[in-house]
């Protein structure tokens, strides 16, 4: 967990599990030295942050077990390592932890939902988070009833203009995106 840390500032919190998986024995120009190598499952929200004096920055990041495949087949590696690399790519992640990691929904539409009393940057940011890893998105607004009293000052109707001129300023395409009136029930 400190070598995660260190190098790819992940902190020990965001670790949802991790385990040992195995002890080796590296040898190679003289040298001897004694691998461990652990299993983790980390939130996937986490942002990595590479120490520089540590990795290639450029190249820290997740990957999918298709990236590294890709990697280990095509491009020069030290055998040893792409030895190991490739045991852990044929691993079965749900039986070394014992649970099941349920897959991501292939539907490739995100849903978000907010009062939008007013649309602001961090609804911006979300939305475009979503749009990022996904073809379309559905914008629910929230408490759709609500309007002209100090919390809820807009309209639905103007909630809605606010997130349409919002997505076309930023070039969003209409097709992108469905908005829906949401009302408290």
């Amino acid at each position: 967990m400190r070598e995660l840390e260190e190098e790819f500032g992940i902190p020990p919190k965001t670790l949802l599990k991790t385990k040992f998986y195995k002890l080796t024995d590296e040898q190679g120009n003289y040298t001897r030295e004694i691998g461990y190598v652990f299993i983790g499952i980390v939130d996937q929200d986490i942002e990595l942050n590479p120490d520089p004096d540590e990795l290639d920055i450029e190249h820290s990041r997740f990957y999918t077990k298709k990236e590294l495949d890709n990697i280990l087949t095509n491009e020069k590696s030290v055998d040893y390592s792409r030895g190991i690399w490739k045991e852990i790519i044929k691993l079965d992640i749900n039986s070394i932890f014992e649970v099941t990691i349920p897959k991501p929904l292939n539907t490739n539409i995100g849903l978000f939902i907010g009062r939008f009393q007013p649309l602001h940057h961090g609804h911006l940011y979300i939305l475009n988070k979503i749009l990022k890893s996904n073809k379309k998105i559905k914008i629910g607004i929230g408490s759709s009833q609500a309007s002209n009293t100090f919390n809820d000052p807009f309209t639905k109707t103007e909630r809605q203009e606010f997130i349409k001129a919002a997505l076309q300023k930023r070039n969003i395409p209409q097709h992108r995106y469905e908005i829906y009136y949401i009302p408290d029930i």
